[in-house]
């Protein structure tokens, strides 16, 4: 498995969330915002989902950040892997 791979799968769990929410509120996720912000009372569910939506974007932007950061490291390293890229592969996958 590549590192496009590993992205691909993430962006396709955003892209189905997302397409799911479209669906269910029947207008594009740009324009849920733009509702929510300009009413936030107006349908609290919502309002949830798309604070919601927009953790899980901000999430999936700092793991690929990780990730890109972590595969430039590792492409830098001669052969051993030193403490400030391990770092960053347990940033990547704390497990």
């Amino acid at each position: 498995m590549s590192d496009d791979d590993i992205s691909d799968g993430a962006e396709d769990v955003v892209d189905v969330l997302t397409a799911q929410i479209e669906k269910r509120f029947a207008m594009g996720i740009g324009q849920l915002k733009s509702e929510v912000s300009l009413a936030p009372a107006a349908d609290p569910e919502a309002t949830d989902i798309v604070k919601w939506h927009s953790f899980l974007v901000a999430s999936q932007t700092a793991l690929d950040q990780a990730e890109d950061a972590l595969l430039a490291a590792l492409e830098a390293q001669p052969s051993e892997v030193d403490d400030p890229t391990m770092d960053l592969a347990h940033r990547v996958n704390p497990q």
